[in-house]
């Protein structure tokens, strides 16, 4: 399904499994619109960016003959979702540049990336908040065991994040970005690279950290 500029979709209760694309969002590219998912599962998709769902930012590089669009954020919400042993090059479940993304009471679990961000990819100046959330078994071959976040700005909130591994961060890998975390715990995660970071890999970020 993609999702293009301006366009919205609504899901509730939808099961997708075994879904692949080529390029972003095995599932689901969202590119300059907007999108609700409710209740749904993911499992088994893979793509290149976004094992499940990727997001993006509509720009020039999308080319509408005769029209010129302004750049438009991709704006989408998860609440009471999972997503269940997807994978992608570069976050297994979802990836997002320049979107903003809201996901409450939503598990992820044993999504894998070849590259980066095992569960999640943030970058390109997104906003994501996730609340109530559960990170479980994820897995990345270089950093970000569970989510991998650049340039952007990220909030958590009475989340857990268990047995992620990555290169550097197991749980997480944040670079040039904002990241605050509340109440949250971080369980036997682990990061097998030299630069360590078991919980959390951070380098030129301001973090906020509080029980």
């Amino acid at each position: 399904v993609r999702v293009f500029y301006n366009a919205s979709l609504s899901l509730q209760e939808v099961v997708i499994t075994n879904s692949t694309s080529l390029q972003g969002g095995g599932a689901i590219a969202v590119v300059g619109a907007y999108a609700r998912m409710t209740n749904c599962s993911f499992s088994k998709c893979k793509a290149r960016s976004g094992g499940a769902l990727s997001m993006r930012k509509f720009n020039q590089d999308y080319q509408i003959t005769g029209t010129q669009l302004p750049a438009l954020r991709s704006t989408v919400a998860i609440e009471h979702s999972q997503f269940l042993e997807n994978s992608a090059e570069d976050g297994g479940a979802w990836s997002a540049e320049g979107s903003i993304i809201t996901i409450s009471n939503s598990t992820f679990r044993a999504n894998t990336a070849s590259r980066i961000g095992g569960a999640c990819k943030l970058n390109d100046s997104s906003t994501a908040v996730l609340q109530s959330s559960i990170l479980d078994g994820n897995a990345a071959a270089n950093d970000g065991g569970a989510m991998h976040i650049a340039r952007s700005t990220l909030t958590v909130s009475a989340s857990s994040f268990t047995q992620n591994t990555g290169l550097n961060g197991g749980a997480q890998h944040s670079e040039e970005s904002i990241i605050t975390v509340v109440t949250s715990t971080f369980t036997s995660n682990s990061a097998s690279g030299r630069s360590g970071g078991g919980a959390l890999h951070v380098r030129s970020c301001a973090v906020v950290l509080r029980a």
